[in-house]
């Protein structure tokens, strides 16, 4: 898992791995626009150090945003209470009520299509186009120059480099892609709920492993009225967060299954042969 150090990586492998969909995987809802996504800031006096491209790699209202700290996951980040409910008040009904919207909601994109906007733990910000076919299944592929190509076959989630021609692979069932995938997605018996959220505009779900083998915390922003999914954010082992936007999402659309078939160099090599 520590070969696959690249900011997408975070969302995959949460046990020590940037890669980030600050794509989300999961996600596959459809989006009217871009979602900007942006790391809440915990303290209303900042150092110089705070007020990095890291700390606030992209700016967007603050009531768009149920986040907490990226840094401080478990702090309450300030938002702003809507006239007729408190947001932050939520019943064990209201509870289960939002996580089976969000899981039907997911479960119900069988194949999608779109672009996605990643930013890195160092403020860095990628883009590329995704594609989604259930169950297990998904591809990321990053924009020139970033040489990144990210694929699960149902099986494996492989991460190829065409700079060093190497292709790292993980299975499937060991990343968050695993409940993110699935065609029957339950989040209290697949995951760990740590959170749920409801604030102005979104719903956010944080979750993290249940057999505890893998550390960090996945969380899923979800549009309060529709839930198609908005964005995701992933904290991994050493507390690096990548966040991930979902743009231009086409859901239950032709998907050509070839996308999700990656082949290891050696073995093109030995086709060529």
């Amino acid at each position: 898992m520590t070969s696959l150090l690249h900011p997408l990586a975070a969302v995959i492998m949460m046990g020590g791995v940037p890669l980030a969909f600050e794509a989300d995987p999961a996600f596959l809802m459809p989006v009217s626009a871009p979602v900007v996504v942006h790391a809440a800031q915990s303290a209303p006096a900042q150092t110089a150090a705070d007020q990095t491209p890291q700390a606030r790699p992209v700016a967007e209202p603050a009531e768009e945003r149920v986040a907490t700290d990226s840094a401080q996951p478990n702090e309450t980040a300030e938002k702003v209470t809507p006239p007729s409910e408190d947001p932050g008040v939520l019943t064990a009904a209201d509870r289960q009520a939002i996580l089976d919207k969000a899981a039907s909601a997911l479960a119900s994109a069988k194949t999608a299509k779109g672009r996605f906007t990643q930013v890195s733990p160092d403020g860095g910000v990628t883009h590329g186009d995704f594609a989604l076919r259930r169950p297990g299944r998904m591809r990321f592929d990053y924009d020139a120059p970033t040489p990144i190509l990210i694929v699960s076959d149902g099986t494996t989630v492989a991460m190829e480099d065409s700079e060093l021609e190497t292709v790292d692979r993980v299975p499937l069932a060991s990343t968050p892609l695993g409940l993110i995938l699935d065609d029957k997605l339950d989040f209290k018996s697949e995951a760990r709920v740590v959170d749920v959220k409801r604030g102005n505009k979104e719903v956010a779900i944080t979750v993290e492993d249940r057999a505890g083998e893998s550390e960090g915390q996945l969380t899923l922003f979800f549009d309060k009225a529709t839930y198609q999914l908005n964005s995701w954010r992933a904290l991994d082992a050493n507390r690096q967060t990548t966040l991930v936007s979902l743009e231009d999402v086409k859901t239950n659309v032709s998907v050509d299954p070839r996308l999700f078939i990656m082949e290891d160099p050696a073995d093109e090599e030995e086709d060529e042969r």
